[in-house]
């Protein structure tokens, strides 16, 4: 499963403008937001009465967008 969503988000983040980036480095890139949301859903799939699905979902989007800002930035300079 997680294999399916890394491809996908890889597929997406070569849809980008990401010239001047390695395929390692966007490979990179597709691993962590994969496994932010796959990590995160097994979590909550496990003790889903901890935090509504909403919540969870927001504070993933949240933390990956932050850490992630500097790639997307100097994807699109």
């Amino acid at each position: 499963m997680h294999q399916d969503l890394y491809r996908l988000v890889l597929k997406r983040v070569n849809e980008m403008d990401t010239q001047g980036f390695s395929p390692e480095k966007l490979e990179a890139a597709a691993l962590v937001i994969s496994w932010g949301i796959f990590g995160s859903a097994m979590l909550w799939s496990r003790n889903p009465q901890d935090h509504p699905v909403e919540t969870m979902f927001e504070e993933v989007i949240e933390v990956l967008s932050v850490n992630l800002a500097p790639f997307w930035e100097q994807t699109a300079s």
